[in-house]
């Protein structure tokens, strides 16, 4: 390879790399990037706690759409609960609504190992 793109490469990629006036933390993050990333992600796993109580609700709405219809084509056996009827949500609408629990632990994990990892914890 040609020894001044070797040398421009370098130069161009050479904010990446930490160098000793900046005061980093962790993984090379400096300790503003670090305290901003975890101060995000804590506000996304908090908006997640609000989804989560309003998917539960549209799975309540969507066992009871379910059992209306279960109802419908099945005039007999109008006295069944949901369990009895041997119905279940769907994998990709169980994926759907419970996406922000996941979604939840993910941040705080993300969050917290930003946290611990940047030692922001004992500075």
């Amino acid at each position: 390879m040609n020894s001044k793109l070797m040398i421009s490469l370098a130069n161009s990629v050479s904010f990446l790399v930490p160098g000793p006036t900046t005061t980093s933390v962790g993984g090379g993050l400096s300790k503003d990037v670090a305290i901003v990333l975890v101060v995000g992600f804590f506000l996304l796993a908090a908006l997640m706690i609000p989804l989560h109580f309003r998917q539960k609700k549209k799975v309540k709405q969507f066992k009871e759409k379910q059992l209306r219809d279960f109802y419908q084509n099945n005039p007999r056996k109008t006295h069944m609960k949901y369990e009895d009827t041997k119905m279940f949500l769907p994998s990709w609408e169980r994926a759907k609504y419970s996406a922000p629990i996941i979604l939840f632990i993910v941040f705080i994990v993300i969050a917290i190992s930003i946290l611990v990892g940047s030692t922001l914890i004992s500075r």
